[in-house]
């Protein structure tokens, strides 16, 4: 038997960010099996149990049979310390100069004091130091920032507390729709043919495969939507030829009748076999094989819902920002929270193994290895034979 456990994986980089706010806003936590070396998006993994995954528990709780393209994380504004920045960087700014030039964005401001007081080599310098000068972070809540050409207005009139809560409640109002716009990719329009599940039990176990195992597949299908691309930017009926064919695509979903794609298509010059081809690439894309389902909690989730972290071997960093944080955060929560170290020798894969042993709890879902082998799996998904439980037109964008 193996395991499917829920798991977020972090960056080194986003620690302190994700340390500074308590948790996450509206975290992308992978629905995996733990058979497969998880090492994408980051080097530190937190690992959750069922209840902070499972529909059922709570309705918040969403997953999706893919990357689900959903809210981003808002526009964070800062607030900046003149005189510390000039004491840390030997500068001499005003308090004005600083909010006005910046107006509160923190790569407007790295950009101003590099070319006013340094050269660009400096760059990554100034960035790293300038997180030292912060006073004060803010979402911003209008895009009407300015008094009058070259003033901008008080920081905390056109910013909201910077907060678990404030911040899920941004992207929760953003809902992320009118960002999906511009997308064209064949990976982008997985994701969008992806069905939302309403239960555990929705969740097809042939469906989840390691992704090195499934590259080959996601590369035949990217070049199938490439000529696919192709052949329909010649029908265009406009002068030049579409650079929107992508785009146009991504509209199309499962249950898309022939009239629906016509009209998407009402400016290319398509018939009954060019409808045909786009419906079968569209099974055929939403068939692909997945690594991993994407939990999308819809709501704020706090770092102690984690069970388990596992993290780099010898990295002090990592350890001195984690032992700070819960010794002042959480002491009485420390007894009951587990830290695992990997490297070439121990394997973050067989971290999570000795996580499951300690917490069986995180072991959100009994896999049966020997029910069907993986390419089995890949048979499965290669000739398309994919079970259509769930609504096809319920998806949380990004």
């Amino acid at each position: 038997m193996g395991n499917l456990i829920a798991v977020h994986n972090e960056k080194i980089s986003n620690l302190s960010k994700v340390l500074d706010l308590g948790g996450w806003p509206a975290p992308s936590i992978a629905i995996t099996n733990s058979d497969f070396d998880y090492n994408e998006f980051g080097e530190i993994s937190f690992l959750f149990n069922k209840c902070s995954v499972d529909p059922e528990q709570n309705s918040d709780n969403l997953i999706y049979e893919a990357d689900a393209y959903s809210a981003r994380f808002p526009k964070i504004l800062y607030k900046f310390d003149a005189d510390k920045i000039n004491e840390v960087l030997g500068t001499n700014f005003s308090q004005y100069e600083i909010d006005n030039i910046g107006q509160y964005d923190f790569g407007e401001t790295v950009r101003h004091i590099v070319y006013s007081n340094f050269d660009s080599s400096k760059y990554d310098y100034v960035s790293e130091r300038l997180n030292e000068c912060i006073s004060k972070k803010g979402i911003k809540k209008t895009n009407d920032i300015l008094k009058k050409p070259g003033e901008v207005k008080n920081f905390d009139s056109i910013t909201e507390d910077y907060n678990l809560n404030t911040i899920h409640k941004a992207m929760k109002a953003g809902k992320g729709k009118e960002q999906t716009n511009g997308f064209s990719t064949m990976n982008s329009w997985k994701a969008l043919l992806s069905k939302r599940l309403f239960l555990f039990s929705e969740i097809d176990i042939d469906r989840i495969v390691s992704k090195d195992s499934a590259d080959e597949l996601y590369k035949n299908c990217e070049q199938k939507f490439k000529d696919l691309c192709n052949d329909l930017k010649c029908k265009y009926k406009g002068n030049e030829y579409s650079h929107l064919v992508g785009k146009d695509l991504n509209k199309v979903r499962i249950n898309s009748s022939k009239s629906t794609i016509y009209k998407i298509f009402k400016d290319y010059d398509i018939n009954d076999d060019d409808i045909k081809c786009i419906k079968e690439l569209a099974k055929e894309v939403h068939d692909l094989p997945v690594s991993y389902l994407e939990a999308k909690p819809n709501r704020a989730i706090n770092l102690i819902e984690a069970k388990a972290i596992i993290i780099p071997k010898d990295n002090e960093k990592v350890k001195e920002l984690l032992d700070n944080y819960f010794s002042k955060q959480y002491q009485s929560y420390v007894d009951n929270f587990k830290i695992y170290e990997y490297d070439d020798n121990f394997t973050r894969q067989d971290c999570i193994e000795a996580a499951i042993k300690d917490n069986p709890d995180l072991s959100i879902m009994e896999v049966d290895n020997y029910e069907q082998s993986l390419d089995d799996k890949l048979n499965f998904a290669k000739n398309n034979i994919t079970k259509s439980k769930n609504r096809s037109d319920i998806i949380y964008e990004k």
